[in-house]
């Protein structure tokens, strides 16, 4: 019998470290391409994607902050974007139900680069999957070091 019970606890075991060996989440399905790539690792590979290397935030060492092919653009998430959808310090609303409180969607621009740094309004990726939101209260600023 207690060998038994040794046996069932070790094939348990086994289990939960078998299923935790392959607990890793799967790539976000949202994410674009490029996002989900690994990113260049020397000034040479950064050359591919336009983007700057050198010291980013508060990094200790160089990398590369890749440009992004949909910079300018309006968005209205942040799945829109290769990078980054950031609105204005008063962003532009875009008004589905006048309400009271007036309800819709905040607009911005998708960045430049794949990773803004500094302090900005940064339009979440799923914001669309929401529905609208109260037009009275901005989007966070978010800083990022």
């Amino acid at each position: 019998m207690v060998v038994r019970a040794a046996l069932l606890v070790a094939v348990a075991c086994i289990a939960v470290v078998g299923c935790r060996s392959h607990a890793t989440p799967p790539p976000a399905t949202n994410a674009p391409a490029a996002a989900r790539a690994q990113p260049p690792q020397t000034a040479e590979e950064c050359k591919t994607c336009r983007g700057e290397w050198g010291r980013h935030g508060l990094a200790d060492r160089d990398s590369c902050n890749c440009r992004t092919t949909d910079g300018g653009k309006r968005c209205k998430d942040g799945a829109d974007c290769q990078g980054m959808c950031i609105a204005a310090e008063e962003p532009e609303r875009e008004e589905v139900d006048p309400g009271p409180p007036a309800r819709g969607f905040f607009v911005g621009r998708c960045s430049e680069l794949t990773t803004v740094y500094g302090c900005n309004r940064i339009i979440d990726r799923g914001t669309r999957t929401k529905g609208p939101v109260p037009l009275a209260e901005p989007p966070q600023m978010l800083c990022v070091d």
